[in-house]
């Protein structure tokens, strides 16, 4: 059996993760402009990251990898030889190709190439593909762009800090440890002048934007601090560490920005659907992964998140699509009626369900052993020649209209 895990990543690993740090200091600093491939260098980080814990001190996840490569090997688009190369620097995608291909070989049989598209299996005479794209790191984006103006929000935050540790003098039973939890019942405790110097130094007009524009700083640091600290300046680190801020879980941190995480996905769905694969008769499904290795449990409300995505489908793919070309647009628009679904995944204990059952006490839905999402074309799904559900395996199925013809198509070539 090939061990995917030979070589050592360390130097890739520490190369990659100085570069970043330094580019977040920079832009902290506000000496750069945002840099486009931030993503790659990200998603790259993240996969040497997770190759050499995996290779360190998760070996019995590491041989499951092996074995998934050597059961699915044959159906993949990549020959071993390409595959073994990248692995270490995009480990994290691979390993999400892998554990899509176990899931579908439960009920059918995949198909033997080494070419695009990612995977493919037929049902009854039916020809289905399947693309993968895993974006663990995608939401980092949306924190680089908060970092030119840090130092302005932390003053702010600073005062909720010292305003918050005034108050659990005064009231210790009652206040919250941390002041993040309690910012609405610390803004109104302020006396009126406190809050103008608050707003006119933010530059906002209402009680709701201060809270909205601290608790949003909040959620994007502690996402950040989480779950990328190793990259991030220790300037930074420092000045969180000076207001207590609490590095755990993201939850109660004030919300997530579903709209942003609805035009990732969006941007996702349109980059897979343009492919020349979507554009031929085949129903195609997309798997979009957002989990990270430093996290079994789920970082984004996946209901939430599914919810916003489809009330805003189409309006969010218009918003995506406006500035693409023509040529760009009309194939989306071909690929959708060819779309059977959209899988989501937000934990990568989907991936080894019986070793994250053993290893770290696991609960997936009563009689499932994964906890995906599939949003389902219910175009397709009611089309008799397109089998139905073909993933009984799945427990959260949603029905959608995803098909083209709802799709303002107008308001895209204007």
């Amino acid at each position: 059996m090939i061990n995917l895990f030979e070589e050592d990543g360390q130097q890739q690993l520490n190369q990659i993760q100085q570069k970043i740090k330094t580019y977040f200091f920079n832009r902290y600093k506000d000496c750069v402009k945002s840099d486009k491939k931030l993503q790659n260098d990200l998603n790259r980080w993240h996969s040497l990251f997770a190759y050499q814990l995996f290779k360190s001190k998760n070996i019995q996840i590491a041989d499951r990898i092996n074995q998934l490569y050597e059961t699915h090997k044959k159906h993949l688009d990549s020959n071993e030889t390409a595959f073994i190369k990248s692995f270490p620097n995009q480990c994290w995608q691979n390993i999400f190709e892998l554990a899509i291909a176990e899931l579908i070989s439960k009920n059918f049989t995949l198909n033997e190439k080494n070419e695009p598209p990612d995977l493919i299996f037929s049902v009854t005479e039916k020809l289905y593909f399947v693309e993968c794209s895993s974006r663990s790191t995608s939401f980092m984006d949306k924190y680089d762009q908060h970092l030119p103006d840090f130092d302005l929000i932390f003053d702010v935050a600073k005062i909720f800090f010292d305003k918050h540790e005034h108050l659990k003098e005064k009231n210790a039973s009652s206040e919250c440890w941390y002041f993040d939890s309690s910012i609405q019942s610390i803004w109104w405790s302020m006396t009126s002048n406190e809050r103008l110097i608050i707003k006119n130094k933010l530059t906002l007009n209402t009680d709701s934007e201060v809270i909205v524009k601290i608790r949003d700083w909040i959620f994007w640091n502690r996402y950040a601090c989480f779950s990328f600290k190793e990259i991030l300046p220790d300037e930074i680190l420092s000045k969180l560490e000076s207001i207590c801020f609490p590095m755990g879980s993201t939850s109660g941190s004030g919300g997530v920005d579903v709209s942003f995480i609805a035009r990732c996905l969006a941007v996702i769905v349109c980059e897979k659907l343009e492919k020349s694969y979507f554009q031929k008769n085949n129903p195609g499904i997309i798997a979009i992964s957002f989990s990270m290795f430093f996290s079994g449990v789920e970082i984004i409300p996946v209901d939430l998140v599914v919810n916003y995505f489809l009330k805003t489908f189409f309006s969010t793919l218009t918003f995506v699509m406006k500035d693409k070309p023509m040529s760009f647009q009309h194939k989306v628009l071909s690929g959708l009626k060819n779309l059977y679904g959209i899988l989501i995944d937000t934990s990568w204990y989907n991936w080894f369900p019986d070793i994250v059952k053993t290893l770290y006490g696991a609960n997936f839905p009563a009689g499932y052993n994964n906890c995906y999402t599939l949003i389902y074309n219910e175009t397709l799904l009611n089309d008799p020649n397109y089998n139905g559900n073909i993933f009984p395996q799945i427990p959260y199925l949603i029905a959608a209209p995803l098909s083209s013809s709802d799709l303002p198509i107008s308001e895209i070539e204007q």
